[in-house]
């Protein structure tokens, strides 16, 4: 299997970001994070989960509303 087919479940993703399951199933079903849908089964690629955080932390996504005020 590639690299980049390592594929995880929603409770591997969130233990990787630190946040609960429930965070990571309801932004899959708003379509926030990328998934591969498998039947009635969610799962997760390593390396487009990576990515896509690489994209919010430079700023990207467009559902992030909190934008930090410029220091005065």
């Amino acid at each position: 299997m590639n690299e980049g087919w390592s594929l995880l479940d929603a409770k591997q993703i969130a233990d990787r970001l630190n946040v609960p399951v429930s965070w990571v199933r309801e932004h899959t079903r708003n379509g926030y994070i990328p998934h591969i849908p498998l039947g009635r089964y969610v799962r997760y690629r390593e390396a487009e989960v990576l990515a896509w955080l690489d994209d919010l932390s430079d700023g990207a996504g467009p559902w992030r509303k909190y934008r930090p005020r410029p220091a005065t």
